[in-house]
């Protein structure tokens, strides 16, 4: 990978994305200067406040994400790689899944990087829904709650992982299951920032979990 791939890139970005373009340019800026730090919280910016257009750049012109991956911080890295992969269409999701699992490597030996990496792939695969999608994503919500097991305390990541981890219990009508990790997601979760109408859902769903699951 050239730095001319990269700034090409950079000055394409400028010139159509206008709402971000002085983000860009100082991005440009610090990429010259190999301020990677800087660089990383301008990009996750950008990431955070894109549509999916926008994200979608990223993944078809990889160049700034290939020169950066070993370059910027490892969770920041799964951070703007997950949120581009979800940002595809549901036909193109194995095209995600392959991009992320491209990612593991490069992620390591951070292992919230690689958990976050793993929630995103179950989500891919949980949107979908069909049988063996629904296999990947039991083996990947397996995988990334070993890792935060071990992790200990309650990590960034925790919140994501719990919510698609519930998710995955209700539609595999494990009640239990479901009721513990959804009880969990609220305990990493400010319900400020759960809108209401899905506050109520919640209740509801752990209500009737708990008549439902043996031993709660």
């Amino acid at each position: 990978m050239t730095d001319k791939n990269v700034l090409e890139f950079l000055n394409d970005r400028k010139e159509k994305d206008e709402k971000h373009a002085s983000s860009w340019t100082a991005i440009e800026t610090y990429y010259s200067k190999r301020l990677w730090h800087q660089l990383t919280v301008d990009l996750l910016s950008i990431v955070a406040d894109s549509d999916r257009e926008q994200l979608i750049e990223l993944y078809i012109n990889p160049c700034l994400i290939k020169e950066l991956q070993n370059r910027i911080n490892k969770l920041s890295l799964a951070q703007i790689c997950s949120t581009v992969a979800l940002s595809l269409d549901t036909d193109a999701h194995d095209n995600a899944v392959a991009f992320l699992e491209g990612k593991m490597q490069a992620v390591r030996p951070n292992e919230q990087a690689r958990a976050l990496l793993l929630t995103t792939i179950a989500t891919l695969k949980l949107s979908r829904l069909e049988e063996g999608d629904r296999s990947a994503a039991k083996e990947a919500i397996a995988d990334a709650r070993a890792i935060l097991d071990a992790e200990g305390g309650v990590t960034p990541i925790h919140a994501k992982f719990y919510d698609i981890s519930s998710t995955f219990a209700k539609i595999s009508s494990d009640h239990a299951g479901y009721y513990a990790d959804a009880l969990r997601y609220l305990g990493c979760k400010d319900l400020d920032e759960i809108p209401l109408e899905e506050q109520k859902s919640r209740a509801f769903h752990l209500g009737l979990s708990a008549l439902l699951a043996q031993g709660v």
